[in-house]
């Protein structure tokens, strides 16, 4: 064939969409005749045209991308998380890009599916691994899994992305506190407040660690801003808590209770108590587990478990630290995890996830729902990447289902923290709860009912499970930390190691607000501290005294 057919096949070809043989053709002509200008011309048509119709394309599938991913922003903020996942998810098959990535992220995380919500967010990254608000989002993820150290470098990269980010700021200043990092923690909140003067959960990061002199203009700063009509309620209640810390450190101690009480006002208007609704939930778990039943008790005055253990050196053993709020579970989780043997979990939803899934009704719990609720537990504790064979739980409101953890786990461990009610209350009361997730906290009068509610829980489990639960008094721990130290190492199993002793020293990450105490070697006189504000507690001396620490009427006689 000559060279001008070849010319005239290879145009032809072109023409009708088949570039890569009319591409052939052409470089034929010009392994022959490299200087040949019409091949080298039809070679640089055909490349151009090739650009252009993938830029046509590109920028069609580019259009179909956005209708797609403003849908699903759409439904995210709908909060139809689930349906963002799944649909996320078909479509990454076929447009592997970072936001879908993020958006799938964001949606776990509002299912609280965090493991998974990870895990999206790396693989956002591993696409777009300079994104500062990736960072920001998996930081946050990080933290709330009680990763702190992972959480805090993913902060800090954020920042060197964002640094003008004062939210970021914040985010990265909580962690360095839950690490004990404490200037760290206060030079980010104090970055933070430069880069965004008004910003209140700022102000509430540095309450918990700065001391601040009355002269301090960021004082003045704070009490400005609570003068302001338009502030929000969320940032008025944060900024009241901070300043009710603040004036307390400074022994002005009617103040401080003002300040406390108008926070607790502005929450409890989001959020009420619901009293008959605990009372109900109460009722139904104790119809469950009555003291007679073949699942408590084998016979008359004797726990058996409901379930048989199998020894298994794959799964975790829990521990399970509970009681009331603020009554010392951080403390004793601190002295536990510095057990060579003892992991620290902190406060794990994994429990309340398991009693959901099990179904909440009057039925005994028999077997073989407790191995559904031990299957779905362990799932959780198992995610644990740590070599301790015993993890602690210190999630306090699992007071409600003891009877579901000592069907489901006949190795678990449980300990129920005791101290003064009338501390427990105040402590509540003067804390930063989560208004959600602690609708008695904001009124005395809540406070009081809900904490004989909670008697009434102990009380019961203690009648239905006789000798399967330590009572741990805080009080008792303080005096005498050694003894009862290692009467805790006893309980759960182990042999006593020295370095229990040295829990304030321990590096582990503590999210609760009581990660400052638990920072210091222990100390006696707190539970004494409610009397500071007694003339402001009548509900709680009306009920408790006001005298010496009242008689628990859950522990045993001995």
């Amino acid at each position: 064939m000559s060279v001008a057919q070849t010319l005239s096949n290879a145009k032809r070809l072109a023409r009708l969409g088949a570039p890569e043989q009319a591409g052939q053709l052409y470089r034929s002509i010009l392994d022959d005749f490299p200087a040949n200008k019409r091949a080298q011309q039809g070679l640089a048509d055909l490349k151009r045209t090739q650009q252009t119709n993938a830029g046509a394309a590109a920028d069609s599938q580019d259009a179909v991308l956005q209708d797609l991913v403003k849908g699903l922003t759409g439904l995210y903020q709908k909060g139809r998380f689930d349906v963002v996942v799944e649909q996320a998810s078909r479509l990454v098959e076929h447009f592997p890009v970072a936001i879908l990535y993020n958006l799938t992220g964001a949606s776990l995380v509002g299912l609280s599916r965090l493991e998974d919500a990870a895990d999206a967010f790396r693989k956002a990254l591993a696409i777009t691994p300079d994104d500062g608000e990736l960072h920001k989002n998996i930081g946050t993820v990080y933290r709330d899994l009680a990763q702190a150290e992972k959480a805090a470098e993913s902060l800090n990269r954020s920042l060197e992305l964002l640094p003008g980010d004062a939210d970021v700021w914040v985010l990265l200043g909580f962690v360095l506190t839950s690490l004990g990092r404490t200037d760290q923690a206060i030079a980010a909140f104090e970055q933070a407040c430069e880069l965004k003067p008004n910003l209140a959960s700022a102000y509430g990061g540095l309450s918990n660690l700065k001391e601040f002199q009355p002269e301090d203009p960021q004082v003045g700063r704070m009490r400005a801003l609570l003068q302001r009509p338009s502030l929000s309620n969320k940032d008025r209640a944060k900024l009241c808590s901070a300043l009710g810390r603040i004036t307390e450190k400074q022994g002005h101690y009617a103040e401080a209770f003002d300040f406390f009480a108008q926070r607790n006002r502005v929450l409890k208007e989001t959020q009420h108590f619901d009293y008959a609704f605990e009372r109900t939930i109460f009722d139904i778990v104790r119809a469950g587990f009555p003291q007679s039943s073949s699942l408590a008790a084998s016979a008359p005055g004797s726990a058996a478990p409901a379930l048989p253990y199998v020894s298994n050196p794959d799964e975790k053993t829990p521990v399970f630290i509970l009681g009331m709020p603020r009554s010392g579970t951080s403390l004793v989780e601190q002295i536990l995890s510095c057990h060579s043997q003892i992991f620290g979990g902190g406060e794990l939803a994994y429990m309340g996830k398991a009693v959901e899934k099990t179904g909440l009704d009057n039925r005994l719990f028999d077997a073989g729902r407790a191995q559904v609720l031990r299957g779905s537990y362990l799932a959780g504790l198992n995610k644990f990447d740590t070599r301790e064979p015993l993890v602690t739980d210190k999630m306090p409101h699992n007071f409600r289902w003891v009877g579901h953890i000592l069907s489901a786990f006949p190795e678990a461990k449980v300990i129920h923290m005791q101290r003064d009610p009338r501390a427990v209350c105040w402590s509540i009361f003067k804390s930063s709860f989560s208004v959600e997730k602690h609708t008695y906290a904001q009124d005395l009068n809540d406070l009081v009912a809900y904490y004989d509610l909670y008697l009434e829980w102990m009380a019961h489990w203690e009648q239905v499970f006789p000798g399967r639960i330590r009572h741990q008094s805080y009080e008792e721990l303080t005096r005498n930390q050694e003894q009862q130290s290692r009467e805790l190492v006893d309980w759960v199993g182990l042999a006593w190691e020295e370095q229990c002793l040295q829990f304030h020293r321990s590096g582990r990450a503590v999210k609760t607000v009581s990660t400052g105490q638990v920072r210091q070697p222990m100390y006696q006189g707190s539970s004494e501290k409610w009397r500071r504000y007694e003339e402001f507690l009548t509900p709680l001396t009306d009920r408790f005294g006001t005298g010496e620490q009242p008689e628990n009427p859950v522990t045993p006689k001995q």
